[in-house]
């Protein structure tokens, strides 16, 4: 709790000075009270470098910057692939029928299968 409190003093002394902007305090805290919520530590590695460089952008050139670096993040992870399918199926490449299931739960008799589906077409 000693380190919540100098932080807190620290960042309002900042934000007296004009350093930082009472909003680039509040992002600042989110993501370091998020950065809790990764159970491995080489991912938090990773989450912690994106944070530094959304960080940067934000303190260059704004809220424009936080906006332009992550989309370049969220680019990046829509082009990678793992085991031969896509990061983030079924939501990057856009399907219909893999929708259905992702946003409302139906009943067992409701629920499609795509990958059947799709095997049964090819």
């Amino acid at each position: 709790t000693l380190s919540i409190v100098g932080a807190l003093i620290l960042g309002q002394a900042a934000v007296q000075a004009g350093f930082i902007s009472n909003s680039m305090i509040i992002i600042v805290a989110v993501t370091a009270i998020a950065s809790f919520a990764i159970p491995y530590y080489n991912m938090s590695i990773v989450a912690r470098l994106f944070r530094y460089l959304i960080l940067m952008a934000g303190a260059y050139i704004g809220l424009f910057g936080i906006l332009i670096v992550s989309m370049i993040i969220l680019f990046h992870l829509c082009s990678l692939r793992s085991f031969s399918e896509p990061y983030f199926a079924p939501f990057a490449p856009f399907r219909f029928k893999s929708q259905r299931d992702n946003i409302l739960v139906l009943p067992p008799g409701g629920i499609s299968n795509p990958v059947k589906e799709q095997s049964k077409g090819e």
